[in-house]
């Protein structure tokens, strides 16, 4: 069984902007519950009690969010539904490798799964942790066919990552999206450069040039979404609203009974509003008298005057951000 995780959520948000200047991009609230804790929901139910999370912009959020605590040895846990959580602070800028050897203390006791927190996603992630422990990889991958940048050379038949980001010559296999999630053994750390910054990608084709395998798997059902941009935020939550999920584990937190729940109970909303199509009023939010607001999406306390009209919209506290309309 694999115990133990890290999540990688210390980006600047900036393609979120100016969502992320208030609010760190893994905490963005999706139908009232934190980005990030869909993912802690999903590793707990799979067994994976032993999570790390690196931070750096806004990680007074996270500590307030997960109450951090320092302990006398100087290590700094929080908690999540009763599950200890470790952070992992950095004054710098390290990329996805460097943050990894940042927590090398944590990561290599064991085999490990590494989830960016930007993402949101119902695959089933079992067959990705079976596939690993039979391949005997030093690292998988989990796949797509689409969603994103198509940049990893995999050949399915030899269950193999030939490339990644340019470094495949081989035109005959297909290039498909890496999802942010994979499975890790410590030794892959060896291959991180020892200093500076350095990302994953980086550690994944040493260890392809030094014979390593690094495995795939493909998944082909299931929801995946990269909430980076104000027009991915606004989309995910329109299909959500359209079709919601069917989830394969439990979701936990306050928000959770209920989700998806457009109108957070807290939310004000006039009688003389006028709400058309989807709209996502957070906790203590505000639609005054005779105000329209169509297919938008209102964060923690924002305001919509009276009078007022917002389409297509991400409605902030301060300021309002307008997307386009062709949303």
């Amino acid at each position: 069984m694999i115990k133990r995780a890290f999540l990688l959520s210390s980006g600047l948000g900036t393609r979120l902007r100016p969502l992320t200047e208030q609010i760190p991009k893994p905490l963005v609230p999706i139908f009232h519950k934190p980005l990030l804790t869909f993912a802690l929901d999903h590793l707990l139910a799979l067994g994976i009690d032993q999570i790390g999370i690196n931070v750096r912009y806004l990680w007074e959020s996270f500590y307030k969010e997960f109450q951090v605590q320092t302990t006398p040895e100087g290590n700094e846990i929080g908690v999540y539904e009763k599950s200890p959580l470790h952070f992992f602070k950095e004054d710098s800028y390290l990329d996805t490798g460097g943050s990894m050897r940042n927590a090398r203390w944590f990561l290599e006791q064991g085999t490990f799964l590494i989830h960016n927190g930007d993402i949101l996603t119902n695959i089933e992630l079992e067959g990705l942790l079976h596939q690993h422990q039979q391949s005997g990889a030093i690292a998988t991958l989990l796949l797509r066919e689409h969603g994103g940048a198509l940049d990893v050379c995999f050949d399915e038949k030899s269950n193999q990552v030939i490339g990644i980001r340019g470094s495949c010559h081989q035109p005959p296999h297909p290039f498909f999206l890496y999802c942010g999630i994979s499975v890790i053994e410590p030794s892959l750390l060896n291959f991180l450069a020892p200093e500076g910054e350095t990302s994953l990608i980086d550690g994944l084709l040493n260890a392809i040039k030094s014979g390593h395998r690094v495995g795939g798997f493909v998944s082909r059902s299931g929801f995946w979404s990269d909430i980076g941009t104000p027009e991915s935020y606004l989309k995910t939550h329109f299909e959500i609203a359209n079709a919601p999920w069917k989830f394969h584990y439990p979701l936990q937190g306050p928000t959770a009974v209920n989700w998806p729940q457009a109108l957070h109970p807290t939310a004000n909303i006039a009688s003389t509003a006028n709400l058309d199509g989807k709209v996502i009023a957070g906790p203590h939010s505000r639609i005054e008298e005779n105000a329209t607001v169509s297919n938008s999406v209102l964060l923690p306390g924002a305001n919509v005057p009276a009078n007022s009209e917002y389409t297509h919209s991400i409605i902030l506290p301060s300021p309002i951000s307008h997307l386009p309309s062709s949303l």
